[in-house]
């Protein structure tokens, strides 16, 4: 009675991991140089939920890690959690590519 385990599920699992470490340090290191929350708690919270609010965003709209259909009695429209998560999936998507030339960039200078 073992689950079968999908190998897109674990490499949409391991991606997501990826952007959410990705997006969690490169959004400290920018609320670290602007000091508008204070203590470094503060800015660890707000890490996190941007964090985690982009990796939901890129499952919502991506529809990674197999995610269902609403139920038969529901219209499926949720317009506005939408609308709140866009931002944060475009964080996402923007921070992988910046990120690789970044690295690229350091390396060719001598």
């Amino acid at each position: 009675m073992g689950t079968s385990v999908d190998m897109g599920e674990i490499v949409a699992t391991s991606l997501l991991c990826g952007v959410f470490v990705l997006v969690l340090v490169c959004s400290h290191k920018a609320l670290k140089q602007k000091s508008l929350f204070g203590d470094a708690a503060a800015g660890w919270v707000i890490s996190v939920c941007v964090a985690l609010l982009a990796v939901a965003g890129l499952v919502r709209f991506f529809g990674l890690l197999g995610s269902r259909d609403p139920p038969s009695g529901q219209t499926g429209s949720s317009g506005g959690l939408d609308f709140i998560l866009l931002p944060y999936v475009a964080l996402a998507i923007v921070l992988v590519p910046l990120s690789i030339l970044a690295v690229f960039r350091k390396k060719k200078k001598p």
